[in-house]
């Protein structure tokens, strides 16, 4: 979208960047708290909580 308005309206499209970042750290972000609840990043024989 940011390569369609540009010509257009540049403000606009600079006005979507916050917009872009914000979406690209959640998405990591999830992503990543997917990952360690699939127990891809760690070990599956080790607790994950302590017992203390």
């Amino acid at each position: 979208m940011i390569v369609a308005v540009w010509p257009h309206f540049r403000w606009v499209a600079l006005a979507q960047v916050p917009y872009l970042i914000w979406v690209a750290t959640a998405t990591v972000l999830q992503l990543s708290i997917t990952a360690m609840n699939w127990g891809i990043e760690q070990d599956a024989s080790r607790p994950v909580m302590s017992s203390t």
